[in-house]
């Protein structure tokens, strides 16, 4: 396999185990957080990952802009973990910044 497509399912793993946090976290279950926290630093190690590995083109600032916003997802797990309400907060800012970006990589 190539590099970039194990990176790939990292992400999408990632986003999988994030998505079963929030949900087993509404739904009250006691150790969501720390999926929720798992799922999260997955997420930011797939966008490091890429952003490191494959080093894009200087004039192209969205995998910059994507690994801000993982970074507030980490921040927004770490919120969760100390039960603070945050974090929601954090997780909407992600999802501002990915909606962007996703808009922005079609144009390019």
């Amino acid at each position: 396999m190539e590099k970039k497509q194990l990176i790939n399912y990292l992400y999408y793993f990632a986003a999988f185990v994030v998505l079963a946090g929030i949900i087993t976290f509404l739904s009250g279950v006691a150790y969501a957080r720390f999926i929720y926290a798992t799922g999260c630093i997955m997420y930011a190690v797939s966008r490091a990952l890429y952003f490191f590995i494959f080093k894009p083109d200087k004039r192209n600032r969205i995998p910059q802009i994507q690994l801000f916003g993982s970074v507030l997802l980490v921040i927004s797990a770490y919120f969760m973990l100390k039960s603070s309400n945050s974090w929601s907060l954090f997780l909407f800012l992600t999802a501002v910044i990915e909606i962007y970006t996703s808009f922005r990589t079609k144009d390019q």
